[in-house]
């Protein structure tokens, strides 16, 4: 019993830091040429992600250049940066 409770507080808390900071990913989106920045929540589904990614969140913004509204994700790993990965 202690031992499947002790399962259920780790998986609980990875799941819980699973995406990028929205502070951080408004910072890279906005010095990247992106306004009106909204950072969805965590995704589960890290496909679309490198290898060495170990947060995905989802975001939209507007283009700066062409005016124009985006989706993607915000990948990162522990010991990497953050990749915006456009749709």
């Amino acid at each position: 019993m202690i031992k499947q409770v002790c399962i259920g507080i780790v998986v609980a808390l990875a799941l819980a830091g699973c995406g990028v900071a929205p502070t951080d990913g408004t910072r890279v989106l906005e010095d990247a040429g992106y306004t009106d920045v909204v950072i969805g929540g965590a995704e589960i589904l890290f496909s679309g992600c490198g290898e060495g990614d170990t947060f995905k969140s989802s975001f939209t913004a507007k283009s700066i250049a062409t005016g124009r509204a985006v989706t993607g994700s915000l990948c990162q790993g522990w010991f990497k940066g953050i990749t915006i990965r456009v749709n």
